[in-house]
């Protein structure tokens, strides 16, 4: 009886050891597998590097970062390596955020990843911090130290690494928008439970607090659930522009800058509630998340104001000459700011929030 456990022992060792002897052998085989996929993901992204750098200003105006050649070859690297093909477009966001452009960035997978912490609603960046908002008390309640064991300043450093921004008014809008977003979280290293329950994943992460009005050292840990909610479901809906009379003071809530139909009907009633009488004019433009600045210069207009002309930098490509016909292939063109373009109304007393 002793012998035959001792057998049957070896017949496990022996099958371990093949086993391991067949991982040996093919795992080569495998890894040439990725390498030969992945040859066409680098070749697409030495497509996308092609493009850019033919077209985008940024590259003959000096807007780059110094070690620009380095981090592109190392994005390279980790494509040729990677062995996730998920990760590409990933690894693309970072190499489009190189170039500090807003308008030049791949909206997925961050835009579409639809997966918030519940109290996304409430957590609201300032001062490279991030705290929860007590709407009752209209005031900060909690500041977060930590989501998923990582630091509120790594996880805005993650964000700063995977989506463009042009300032620091758009890096702080970026870390509010994204602090709280389970993909940024996972990029970050961040610690995320998942479970599944008939098909229906759910997921989970802790997350540390410390009240503003007690000391630092008093941490509070919660386990908080992620939503199954889109971008734009998780923000308050508003319109894209409204307005209304204060007393004497005409009042325009513009949230989104699009010039369109409904732009042009609230110009239509700023015009007659100037022609009324109205001169005191507010517009808001607070948590306006931006779009066509015609929009703006039309708002302007209508209350006899003329802007001044802003310095531009125009570069002429192929893709340019492709997408709209009437530009050159080649070459470039400056137009110069010019301040005394802007006109202002005395009559008209403005103020912008």
């Amino acid at each position: 009886m002793h012998f035959q456990k001792r057998k049957g022992f070896c017949y496990i060792l022996r099958t371990l050891a093949i086993f391991a002897v067949v991982i040996i052998l093919i795992s080569p085989i495998i890894k040439s597998l990725f390498i030969q996929l992945n040859e066409d993901y680098v070749e697409d992204f030495d497509s996308l590097v092609k493009i850019v750098e033919q077209s985008h200003p940024a590259f003959e105006i000096g807007k780059l970062p110094q070690n620009y050649e380095v981090q592109k070859e190392e994005i390279r690297e980790m494509i040729a390596d990677m062995n996730n093909h998920e990760d590409f477009p990933i690894l693309v966001s970072r190499y489009l955020t190189l170039l500090n452009d807003s308008h030049t960035k791949l909206l997925q997978p961050l835009v579409d990843d639809y997966y918030f912490l519940e109290i996304k609603p409430y957590a609201l960046t300032k001062d490279d911090q991030l705290y929860k908002f007590d709407e009752s008390k209209q005031e900060f309640e909690d500041e977060i130290l930590t989501i998923g064991g990582i630091a509120i300043e790594s996880i805005y450093k993650t964000i700063d690494l995977y989506v463009p921004a042009e300032n620091q008014v758009n890096r702080n809008y970026n870390h509010n928008l994204y602090v709280t977003n389970k993909e940024i979280l996972k990029l970050s290293g961040g610690v995320i439970d998942e479970e599944s329950l008939f098909g229906n994943n759910t997921y989970s992460t802790k997350v540390t607090f410390s009240k503003v009005d007690k000391p630092a050292n008093e941490i509070v840990e919660k386990v908080l659930m992620f939503t199954d909610e889109s971008l734009s479901k998780n923000e308050k809906s508003v319109e894209q522009i409204s307005s209304k009379k204060l007393d004497d003071v005409y009042y325009v809530d513009l949230n989104v800058c699009l010039d369109n139909a409904k732009m042009e009907k609230e110009i239509k009633k700023l015009k007659d509630a100037i022609d009324s009488g109205f001169y005191k004019i507010i517009i808001d433009v607070r948590d306006n998340s931006g779009g066509n600045s015609e929009a703006c210069r039309k708002l302007l207009n209508a209350m006899g104001i003329e802007i001044p002309v802003v310095g531009e930098y125009v570069r002429y490509s192929t893709l340019a000459h492709k997408t709209y016909g009437v530009y050159p292939l080649t070459g470039s063109e400056m137009i110069e700011a010019d301040l005394s373009a802007a006109i202002p109304n005395p009559n008209i007393q403005l103020v912008v929030l």
